[in-house]
Order: structure tokens, then C-alpha cells, then sequence
């Protein structure tokens, strides 16, 4: 999935960004573990993922877990 700057991936571990910008590749998945996206959606502010535990929202700004 891709925005102004990043390429958003979903993997079987979590969630990765490339950073065009600083030419490098972001782990997030730490804070999404044990969750396996299978889809990404971009809304405003926030990343819509599916997986297979069910659907999350985080955070386009830092990748973190948004609890409603």
C-alpha cells in the first residue's frame, strides 16, 4: 500500500514500512505480533488491516495499535 511517502507491507509477522525518503525498511510488527495481515486499507489518518485474527486499526504516523 503506498501513501505520500511509504510503502505500507503486510507480512506473516506483522506490519513493515519502506521509507523512500531514508531508503530503508521499518519493522512494526513487534506491537501488531502474532497477527498475520492479509490486507491493508488507507483511511485518513489510520491503516484499516486485515488478518487473520480479524480486522485492526493503526496508525499511519507511528504504526500503533488504535483500541476503540
Amino acid at each position: 500500500m503506498v501513501d505520500d511517502r511509504l510503502l505500507w507491507l503486510g507480512t506473516m509477522s506483522g506490519l513493515a514500512k519502506y521509507d523512500r525518503e531514508l531508503a530503508g525498511l521499518v519493522d512494526i510488527g513487534e506491537s501488531l505480533s502474532p497477527h498475520s495481515i492479509k490486507s491493508i486499507c488507507v483511511k485518513d489518518d489510520s491503516l484499516w488491516l486485515g488478518t487473520t485474527s480479524g480486522l485492526l486499526q493503526v496508525s499511519r504516523a507511528d504504526g500503533s495499535l488504535i483500541e476503540e
